[in-house]
């Protein structure tokens, strides 16, 4: 069984905790990010889940790993999938990193960039520089205020940086008088580009809360309760209140049956009969895998049955390659022998050939 990795040509490239600086340089990020990965896989985990031993896999790194050897890699305790445990705290914080991994690398790079950069002399740039004046100090501050909020107040285009937008109304204001503006219901305190507009976008917009929908808030957590049930209803796979498929006895089946279970869940039936178990064995595992994931992270059926069939193409793929070079070899004997056989027929042809054009004459040693 191969772990669940992830191939070159479904990334754009390979992550790994050597991607952040060493200790030195980022103390702890480097640990952080290997203690997030699977020991099996080395990708951040998915579906995390834990043995009784304490140690964490992905779910379908370990079931495939329990379905050829019943232990904990680790630590070779004995393990079974009865013992497999889902770890939804360990998910949330892997989703967390892997939302912010790029963020974090971002930040430090330029702080690489300035390590690698070459230094300055520190005498000659004390020398041509000026100390600032307090008036400088003072600008700079303030510019850099502003850069510092341009993430939670949006200047308007075309407008100076003494105009900020409300973040109530949406409506231009002066800064120095946002807080009144705020404190009159945003009523006053508009600039003259944003006055003459105020009171018809106003009405839009309470007519967006009061006007013709005309819903009161009981109807509106009516309509809320619709809307989870409509969700809820609408879920074509059903998978928030499913058990795991349980393991079968493959040795007692007919045939026939073993099609029966593959038809249940929509898969094909193709192949021989160790084909038809090799498929259920496999869709067994990416079933149960997927529900040890937090339910707004589980993958949909038809996602789970694209990678069953990429798996079953991979499988195919291996069946051609040569495993055992020694059978191979006598399996095939007979034909490499017709092929040396050929290639010496072909030297002494070939040897002749050219010492006659180079007008070499060929003496034999035992004439």
């Amino acid at each position: 069984m191969q772990p669940n990795v992830v191939s070159l040509s479904e990334s754009d490239s390979v992550q790994d905790p050597t991607d952040f600086p060493p200790s030195s340089i980022a103390p702890g990020l480097r640990d952080l990010d290997d203690s997030l990965r699977c020991p099996i896989c080395r990708e951040l985990y998915t579906a995390p889940v834990t043995l009784s031993c304490g140690h964490c896999y992905c779910s379908l790194c370990i079931r495939n790993s329990l379905s050829s050897k019943a232990e904990c890699p680790i630590c070779r305790q004995n393990a079974s999938e009865v013992h497999i445990r889902k770890n939804p705290a360990m998910e949330s914080v892997v989703k967390s990193w892997a939302s912010g991994r790029d963020f974090i690398l971002g930040l430090l790079k330029p702080q690489e960039d300035h390590r690698t950069s070459p230094s300055v002399d520190s005498q000659g740039k004390a020398s041509n520089t000026q100390p600032d004046s307090p008036s400088k100090k003072r600008k700079r501050t303030t510019d850099d205020t502003l850069t510092s909020a341009a993430g939670e107040r949006k200047l308007t285009p075309g407008i100076s940086k003494a105009q900020v937008q409300c973040p109530m109304c949406n409506q231009t204001v002066p800064e120095r008088t946002i807080n009144q503006h705020l404190d009159s219901g945003c009523q006053s305190y508009l600039s003259e580009a944003s006055s003459s507009g105020t009171r018809g976008q106003q009405k839009e917009q309470w007519s967006k809360v009061f006007g013709n929908s005309g819903i009161t808030h009981r109807n509106k957590d009516k309509g809320k309760a619709k809307e989870k049930e409509k969700e809820k209803d609408g879920d074509p796979d059903g998978l928030s209140d499913v058990d795991p498929l349980p393991k079968v006895s493959y040795n007692v089946l007919k045939d026939k049956l073993i099609q029966e279970y593959l038809t249940e869940h929509g898969l094909p039936t193709n192949g021989g009969r160790d084909a038809c178990i090799a498929r259920h064995q496999k869709w067994v595992m990416l079933f149960n895998a997927n529900l040890d994931r937090s339910p707004a992270n589980r993958q949909s059926l038809d996602q789970l049955k694209r990678e069953l069939k990429k798996w079953e193409e991979a499988q195919q793929t291996r069946k051609h390659s040569v495993t055992d070079v020694v059978a191979y070899q006598k399996e095939h004997k007979s034909e490499f022998e017709r092929l040396k056989e050929e290639a010496r027929r072909r030297i002494p042809d070939k040897t002749s050939n050219s010492a006659a054009a180079s007008g070499i004459i060929v003496i034999d040693d035992d004439e």
